[in-house]
């Protein structure tokens, strides 16, 4: 199943993540990252730094520090 196409053919149903949007596709997205990021870690010792770093995606520290915290957010709420 290509789950990309899934995801990106559902995400004009979100309101305020349709279109071109970028932030609201990024707000509908945050949360996958987020919780895709705290499996691998269960999974070993790496930092979301190093997940990202292997995955080959840059953040700024600021974007890094909001994702980290979104990962918290999850994380106390499942």
């Amino acid at each position: 199943m290509d789950w990309i196409t899934i995801i990106t053919n559902l995400l004009p149903l979100i309101p305020g993540a349709g279109g071109s949007g970028v932030a609201g596709q990024a707000t509908a997205l945050a949360p996958i990252a987020a919780e895709l990021i705290q499996r691998i870690k269960s999974q070993g010792s790496l930092t979301t730094e190093q997940i990202l770093d292997r995955a080959g995606v840059t953040l700024d520290d600021s974007k890094r520090m909001l994702l980290e915290d979104l990962e918290r957010l999850q994380g106390a709420n499942p």
